[in-house]
């Protein structure tokens, strides 16, 4: 599986100055990249093998991102636990990428109290005003978040 993953779904990074170690992270089990940070994964819906993940650093959850995935209630549930959470989206769903209205509907029936907090990203476009009337905040390119704060 790690070969595949390296091969196919990480093949944009070809090329790219990037120094990276592989790890074999356990689904749902908590494994340390450093001795600040690590990362909880959790399988997501897809054709391909994708997963979602939750990280932790310095015993703080910051961030959960759903991976491309479909609409898959059980990960989005587990991926709550962050105080940011992203997930991918399309206008259109599918099996493989969770549809906007999924997205919406779910946040008003589970996280209502925290919408603030929930982004979309990977939404089908590059340019997000392409991207009109979804009720959802979109995630722009270049777009940054703080996830941490020493003070």
């Amino acid at each position: 599986m790690a070969e595949l993953l390296q091969t196919h779904r990480m093949s944009e990074m070809a090329g790219t100055p990037i120094d990276v170690t592989w790890l074999k992270c356990q689904t749902g089990v908590r494994t340390q990249v450093t001795s600040d940070l690590s990362i909880t994964v959790h399988r997501a819906q897809h054709s391909q093998c994708c997963y979602g993940c939750v990280l932790d650093y310095r015993g703080h959850t910051l961030v959960a991102l759903s991976g491309d995935s479909g609409y898959l209630e059980p990960l989005y549930h587990v991926l709550g636990q962050a105080p940011l959470v992203l997930l991918d989206a399309r206008a259109r769903g599918s099996e493989d990428h969770a549809s906007f209205d999924q997205v919406r509907q779910f946040i008003a029936r589970h996280w209502s109290e925290r919408a603030a907090t929930v982004w979309v990203y990977h939404h089908g476009e590059h340019v997000v005003e392409h991207v009109t009337d979804t009720g959802l905040q979109l995630v722009s390119p270049g777009q940054c978040f703080v996830l941490y704060n020493d003070e």
